[in-house]
This record gives structure tokens, C-alpha cells and sequence, in this order.
């Protein structure tokens, strides 16, 4: 692998994921899966409340940061910093876009999470945000 970092995200997107790659050294795989699964139940919350949070694409964000939780050994030692801050850029609610407050909260979540799986070589876990838009 002859890069260092993800590419193809925005400028900012980037500067955030650095962030938060940071700041998720001290957490175990399985505290960031914890973490996870906390924050997509305040994400179902919300939905309740407020059907307009794409809780499916959410879901589906889940669901690949579930497989790389439980494939972790399989991911390259290079892209394991970068998986851990996906993970925490999603649990993030002040990103690109408020994630409980707009349509579209979730897909700047997607292509980071996208960014870092390809990354990873875990292209099979990407996922396409527009198949989870329910307007």
C-alpha cells in the first residue's frame, strides 16, 4: 500500500477525520463498536421524533463499521488508525452536516466511511448513499 492516508474526500471531511483518528487512539475496537451501537440508538431516537434523519443509511453505515469491528485482524495495520476515526466521524454529530437534523446529515458519513474502506481494501463494504434516500 504506497498511500498514507485516504484520498478523495473534501478538504475539511479530511481535517475532521484527522481529528478524529486522533482522538480515538486510547479505544479499543470494541469500545468504538460500543460507541457505535450507543449512537445509532439515539439515531432510532431521533427518527421518532423527526422522520426526516435517513435512519436506513444509517443503518447500512452500521452494518459495514459492524464487519470491519469483526474482521478487525484483517485490516492493514496502515488503515486501522484511519477505520478507528470513520467510526468516530460518524459517531460525531457536529460534522459536514448535523446528522439529526437534515436529510442529508448521513452522507458525508458515507464517504468518509466509503474513503476508508477503500483505503483498507474493504471495497465490498462501501456503500452508495443515494440508495438509501427515502424522498
Amino acid at each position: 500500500m504506497s498511500q498514507l492516508f485516504p484520498k478523495g474526500l473534501m478538504n475539511h471531511e479530511f481535517e475532521f477525520l484527522m481529528k478524529c483518528s486522533k482522538n480515538t487512539d486510547c479505544f479499543s475496537i470494541d469500545e468504538m463498536k460500543k460507541k457505535t451501537d450507543q449512537y445509532f440508538n439515539s439515531i432510532k431516537e431521533a427518527y421518532e421524533r423527526n422522520s426526516i434523519v435517513n435512519v436506513n443509511l444509517a443503518a447500512a453505515i452500521v452494518a459495514s463499521i459492524h464487519t470491519v469491528c469483526l474482521e478487525w485482524e484483517t485490516i492493514p495495520e496502515v488503515a486501522k488508525p484511519w477505520c478507528k476515526g470513520m467510526i468516530q466521524y460518524f459517531i460525531e454529530t457536529e460534522d459536514d452536516e448535523n446528522d439529526l437534523e437534515s436529510p442529508i446529515g448521513f452522507d458525508d458519513d458515507a464517504e468518509v466511511l466509503n474513503a476508508c474502506l477503500k483505503f483498507a481494501n474493504r471495497i465490498d463494504l462501501c456503500i452508495d448513499p443515494e440508495e438509501y434516500d427515502d424522498f
